[in-house]
């Protein structure tokens, strides 16, 4: 297990606390999306992603690769899955945006969610 500062903890509780936010953001761009608000729908990607990069970088460096490999292979996920999802933009493809979104970045993010309380928690309980 990971000896975090008080300060880490901070850092992850305060992330914790903003991920529900990012979910929200996800699932109104389906509804977005289903409404075939593309341009709308872009915007507010292009916000999520900044927003899960910014969080993206301040918690990485506390993460430990050895004992938190599903933590990784979570940030991973959404790493690609924004990729992928950019170029469906790119390319206007609406299927694709629809898919990955639903199937591939919304599960990754909640797998991140879900990764980070299981990291925190134990702390919190020591």
């Amino acid at each position: 297990m990971n000896a975090f500062t008080d300060q880490d903890r901070e850092v992850i509780y305060r992330v914790l606390a903003l991920l529900p936010t990012i979910e929200q953001a996800l699932q109104h761009m389906q509804v977005q999306l289903a409404e075939l608000r593309l341009e709308e729908s872009a915007a507010l990607f292009k916000d999520t992603a900044e927003a899960i990069g910014s969080i993206a970088n301040c918690v990485l460096p506390l993460i430990n690769q050895e004992t938190q490999p599903h933590l990784l292979k979570a940030s991973a996920d959404i790493r690609h899955s924004i990729a992928e999802i950019i170029d469906a933009y790119e390319h206007n493809d609406l299927s694709a945006i629809q898919r990955v979104l639903t199937y591939r970045l919304i599960p990754a993010v909640t797998s991140w969610q879900q990764a980070l309380a299981q990291i925190i928690i134990p702390t919190a309980l020591s």
